[in-house]
């Protein structure tokens, strides 16, 4: 929401999160309405590792304010986001990837709120576990997810072309240049394409 400051006519942006909300969805996450699982709840991370996720929705519980992250509640995730993947897909149950990096909601801020995903496009994540390099040596326990912008309708065009049974060489390539990544976050690392 938007409101003109009439003292000196600049726009100021006012953060409304509706708290309660956030709270209510988190805490009653086990008696959701929706039939929904949850990457970390019901689904362990570790299952997760060498999968992409195409990302459906971006719930954000938190904000972006000076280049910092703030957020509502230490018991909360920064975000959840809705996400889809044949391997874990049941009919009629949504899949949930809660956001509880810091840094992963500070480049989800900049592509979906900063930068903007446009119609023609669509985003994918992967787990990053965190004992792999560089959180090996870090106390971060948390998950990290590498973040991907594509073509839209690349999601679909890579998973078909996975279950063939010996792609050659040109099916590769032209698949590579259908699906070709347009933008690219990794974990700790600000943007790198």
């Amino acid at each position: 929401m938007v409101e003109r400051d009439s003292s000196n006519s600049r726009i100021k942006t006012i953060k409304i999160i509706d708290v309660q909300f956030c709270i209510r969805v988190w805490l009653t996450m086990d008696t959701m309405p929706t039939k929904g699982r949850f990457i970390g709840k019901d689904i362990p991370w570790a299952e997760t590792d060498g999968q992409m996720f195409r990302v459906e929705y971006f719930l954000r519980f938190a904000f972006m304010e000076r280049g910092k992250v703030k957020d509502i509640s230490k018991f909360m995730p920064y975000a959840v986001l809705r996400v889809y993947c044949p391997e874990f897909f049941i009919p009629g149950e949504e899949l949930y990837m809660p956001v509880v990096n810091k840094h992963d909601f500070a480049h989800l801020w900049e592509l979906y709120i900063d930068r903007g995903v446009s119609s023609n496009e669509e985003v994918w994540v992967h787990y990053f576990p965190s004992d792999k390099a560089p959180f090996k040596f870090m106390p971060q326990t948390f998950a990290h997810l590498v973040i991907e912008v594509h073509p839209k309708g690349s999601f679909e065009i890579a998973k078909q072309f996975l279950e063939k049974s010996k792609p050659n060489q040109k099916d590769w390539n032209d698949m590579l240049d259908r699906t070709a990544e347009i933008a690219h976050w990794e974990p700790i690392e600000d943007r790198t394409k």
